[in-house]
C-alpha cells in the first residue's frame, strides 16, 4: 500500500461549548477545527517509525455542499451532522461511512446498506448537536459519539485491509446502537443475509385462552410466548383497555414495536422502565412504538430521549395509560404542537389525552 491521504473537511472554529465533549484545549479556542485537529495528530505522530506507509494530513477548511467541494478518494467517513453533506456522498462516492449519534446512542449507515433505507434515515432537517439540549449545562454529558467514532474506526481500518487484499478483513455491520442498551438493531442491507431468519423473535398476535394466561402470569413466566401473542393481538386490535391491563397484571411495563413491514416484536420490561430495543431481524423504518405506563400516560425524559435518538427511523409512539394514552408523530406541519421547540423532539407532536372510550386513535388528533 502507497502513502495515505487523509483529508478532513470542515469549516467550523472552535468554541468554547465544544471543550467539554470534544478533543479541543482552550489554546484551541477561536482557531478552525482541521487546523487545530491536524496539529495535534502530527505533533503526537512518532516520525522515527518508517515501516510502512506514510501518513499525510490535509486540513480543508470548507463544508461538503456539491461534488466539486470533495476530492477523489477511496474511502470516506461522515462524522457531521449535515444532510448536504450526506447526500453529496451518498450519491458520488463508491465506499462510505456515515455515522449519527445523540446522547449515549449512535446510528452507522455504509455503502452497503439498502438504498431505500439510506433515503428514509437522510431527511433535510437542520443540523443538531450530538448533546441533548441543556446537557453541557446540566453535567449529563453522553459518550454516543465516542461509540460512533470506534465504530468508524474499525470501519477505516478495515476498509484499508480489504484495499490492500486481506482476505480476512471485514468491516463492522450497519447499525443502531447505545451505550446503556447495547446493539438495538442491524440496518437491511442489499444482500440479504441469510442468518438473519434464525434471529428473528417476531412475535404473530393471537389472543390465548384466559386459563393459559392467568397460569403464565402466577409463574411468574412473564416473557413466555403467550404472554407476548396476547400483548400483540391486544394491540393489533386497537384493545388499549385488555393491552395495558395485561400489563398491570404482569407489574410489568411492556413495549410493542411494528416495523417496516407491520412485524411485530413484543417487550416485557421491569415495573418501572421498558425502552425500544428494536431486535435484530427487524426492518427500519419503524412504523409504531407502543409502550405502557404504571397509571398515567405521559412522555417522561425517558420517553423523550427515546423517542430523540430513535427520532430518524421511528414514525409514530403511543404511551398507555390506565384509562387513556398519548400519541405523538412526526411531522413538519408547524400547525402542530411540539414536544420541544428545538432538537429533533421539535418534530414531534405534542398532542391532547384520549380517552380510551375513543374507538380509534385517528379519532384523538
Amino acid at each position: 500500500m502507497g502513502d495515505i491521504r487523509i483529508r478532513i473537511y470542515d469549516s467550523d472554529i472552535v468554541e468554547k461549548s465544544n471543550l467539554p465533549h470534544q478533543n479541543f484545549t482552550i489554546s484551541d479556542v477561536g482557531a478552525l477545527k482541521v487546523i487545530s485537529l491536524c496539529n495535534r495528530l502530527w505533533s503526537n505522530t512518532d516520525k522515527s517509525f518508517t515501516d510502512g506507509p506514510n501518513i499525510i494530513l490535509d486540513p480543508s477548511p470548507w463544508d461538503i455542499r456539491v461534488k466539486s467541494d470533495l476530492d477523489e478518494c477511496d474511502l470516506v467517513v461522515v462524522a457531521v451532522d449535515s444532510h448536504q453533506a450526506r447526500k453529496v456522498v451518498h450519491e458520488n462516492c463508491e465506499s462510505w461511512l456515515d455515522l449519527r449519534c445523540l446522547g449515549d446512542g449512535y446510528i452507522a449507515i455504509d455503502n452497503t446498506v439498502d438504498t431505500s433505507i439510506v433515503s428514509q434515515l437522510t431527511p433535510n432537517q437542520e443540523s443538531q448537536s450530538c448533546q441533548f439540549e441543556g446537557a453541557i449545562e446540566s453535567g449529563n454529558i453522553q459518550f454516543g459519539y465516542m461509540s460512533a467514532a470506534a465504530h468508524g474506526a474499525q470501519w477505516v481500518i478495515q476498509s484499508l485491509r480489504i484495499i490492500s487484499g486481506e482476505d480476512n478483513a471485514q468491516r463492522p455491520l450497519p447499525q443502531i446502537s447505545n451505550i446503556t442498551f447495547g446493539t438495538a438493531a442491524r440496518l437491511e442491507q442489499g444482500i440479504t443475509d441469510s442468518n438473519n431468519e434464525a434471529l428473528d423473535s417476531s412475535v404473530s398476535p393471537h389472543i390465548h385462552s384466559q386459563l393459559e394466561i392467568d397460569k403464565m402470569v402466577k409463574s411468574g413466566n412473564h416473557d413466555s410466548i403467550v404472554i407476548k401473542e396476547t400483548l400483540a393481538a391486544f394491540a393489533e386490535k386497537k384493545d388499549w383497555i385488555s393491552l395495558w391491563s395485561l400489563a398491570n397484571e404482569l407489574g410489568r411495563e411492556v413495549s410493542i414495536l411494528y416495523d417496516q413491514e407491520l412485524t411485530m416484536w413484543v417487550d416485557i420490561g421491569t415495573s418501572g422502565r421498558v425502552e425500544l430495543s428494536p431486535p435484530i431481524g427487524s426492518l427500519t423504518p419503524y412504523k409504531l412504538w407502543i409502550h405502557t405506563h404504571p397509571r398515567d400516560a405521559y412522555w417522561s425524559s425517558t420517553d423523550k430521549d427515546t423517542i430523540a435518538i430513535y427520532s430518524e427511523i421511528l414514525d409514530e409512539a403511543i404511551v398507555l395509560g390506565h384509562d387513556h394514552f398519548k400519541r405523538t408523530i412526526k411531522s413538519d406541519d408547524q400547525h402542530f404542537d411540539f414536544l420541544e421547540d428545538f432538537g429533533p423532539l421539535s418534530r414531534w407532536t405534542d398532542e391532547i389525552i384520549c380517552e380510551y372510550s375513543m374507538s380509534e386513535v385517528s379519532e384523538c388528533q
